[in-house]
């Protein structure tokens, strides 16, 4: 049992902040309004479909954003199992504020709205790995001089 505890750790971490990320900092965000402007000037030039695709940025920036920077730490500070313990973060961020949200509002998620839920799960293990791999040459580096 001991030795599933660090990976359930993990995961109910990643819940944990997702909804937070999802329900307080999204709040925050949209709220502040900052980058609403530029989808605006694409509108305004003509350009819908970059518009569009702004959009879909400009609403998953702070998920983006946060579990990129939860990937980076954790390339840094873990020690063994890096991919699965970012693996179960990202299911428990991603999915976990998706479920709770899709039974609390009786709502069933679409194909693509899980797709991009499985963005941010590779997004967290691709920044972990860069991040580790960059301090692991690094210290390659400081062994050699």
């Amino acid at each position: 049992m001991k030795r599933f505890l660090p990976s359930v750790v993990w995961f109910i971490s990643g819940a944990v902040v997702g909804e937070v990320t999802d329900t307080v900092l999204f709040r925050f965000w949209s709220q502040l309004g900052l980058l609403n402007p530029v989808g605006d000037w694409f509108v305004s030039h003509g350009h819908k479909t970059l518009a569009n695709c702004w959009g879909m940025l400009w609403l998953h920036l702070t998920s983006l954003l946060v579990i990129a920077v939860v990937g980076v730490l954790g390339g840094i500070f873990i020690k063994r199992r890096l991919v699965l313990d970012l693996v179960l973060f990202g299911m428990g961020f991603a999915f976990v504020p998706l479920v709770l949200s899709a039974y609390l509002y009786a709502y069933v998620p679409s194909f693509g709205n899980c797709v991009e839920h499985v963005v941010l799960i590779g997004l967290a293990v691709v920044c972990g790995l860069l991040s580790h791999r960059f301090i692991q040459s690094g210290h390659h580096h400081e062994h050699a001089v």
